[in-house]
């Protein structure tokens, strides 16, 4: 889910911080090929954990995401299928993405040819992608 959004960046490591404090976990995911990069110094001086997703991570990250959207969830097996809680700003960053060519077959959502702002869709895409890699839930993500 969404926690929280607010515009501009200068509340982001504080927020996390806090969150941190109450969370059991204090990773943060940042797309490190995007704007949010410059977030990184300042959530490590907050005392939060930086993974920096490349290009690669984004592009299994959206993969998986892809593949799990479409496959029917089942109870008997978790890891089959996805589902979210009917927020409102994911239903409309899903509406609205668009996927970009990014070589060998690979692809990712992109801004840039999307219907409308995609944001919420890469920061569950990033969770999700977090998740599968070291089984512990991020606290965040940011793109």
């Amino acid at each position: 889910e969404i926690v929280d959004t607010r515009p501009g960046v200068d509340w982001v490591a504080p927020h996390l911080a806090v969150l941190g404090k109450t969370n059991r976990s204090r990773r943060v995911v940042v797309d490190g090929q995007s704007e949010a990069a410059s977030l990184i110094p300042a959530l490590q001086q907050a005392g939060l954990s930086v993974t920096k997703l490349t290009s690669a991570d984004r592009a299994a990250a959206c993969g998986r995401f892809y593949d799990l959207a479409t496959t029917d969830w089942s109870e008997d097996d978790p890891t089959l299928g996805l589902s979210h809680n009917g927020d409102p700003q994911i239903a409309a960053a899903i509406a609205a993405a668009r996927w970009r060519e990014t070589g060998e077959g690979a692809r990712v959502f992109t801004r840039r040819g999307s219907a409308g702002p995609i944001g919420p869709l890469y920061t569950i895409t990033f969770a999700l992608w977090a998740l599968r890699r070291k089984r512990t839930t991020p606290m965040a993500t940011v793109r």
